[in-house]
């Protein structure tokens, strides 16, 4: 099965950022508030809780959803690296910029000026997904360093 790119950052995007509380917003007056984050899967049920206090974020949840975070965290980053790999591969490999610009090419030497545009139209916005997908690697890689190295039995 193969998932849309933007899925696939966006899911990416929105777990690190729960993992490592980026989505909770600080009070100003630096006052120290409980919020409430929502649950985004029924196994396991965790319950978290998230404190604000000035810029420290501290979320509380259950050893049994952080090990399941980790192991969706290294499927993310296979995922992920295997997309880049698949981006950069040479004319050769479905898929790739090349393999798109050399169809482009084809398309504009048959005669199809409008089919090639299209094709080196797309093989420019895979080729600007490219930095969204590093950015993507090094905050899951930073959340697998900080985060799932120091939990027994997390990932593998």
């Amino acid at each position: 099965m193969t998932l849309p790119l933007a899925r696939i950052v966006g899911t990416v995007a929105l777990t690190g950022a729960l993992a490592l509380g980026a989505a909770v917003p600080a009070l100003a007056d630096g006052t120290s508030t409980p919020v409430a984050t929502p649950t985004a899967s029924s196994s396991p049920s965790p319950s978290t809780h998230v404190t604000v206090d000035g810029n420290t974020v501290t979320i509380t949840t259950d050893l049994a959803t952080v090990q399941a975070w980790c192991t969706r965290d290294h499927k993310a980053q296979a995922r992920l690296t295997a997309l880049q790999q698949r981006i950069q591969a040479g004319a050769d490999t479905k898929g790739s910029v090349a393999w798109l610009r050399a169809k482009a090419a084809a398309a504009a030497t048959a005669g199809h000026p409008e089919q090639a545009k299209r094709l080196n139209e797309r093989a420019d916005r895979r080729q600007d997904r490219l930095p969204q997908i590093a950015d993507a690697l090094t905050r899951l890689k930073n959340a697998d360093t900080t985060v799932c190295s120091a939990l027994p039995g997390a990932g593998a």
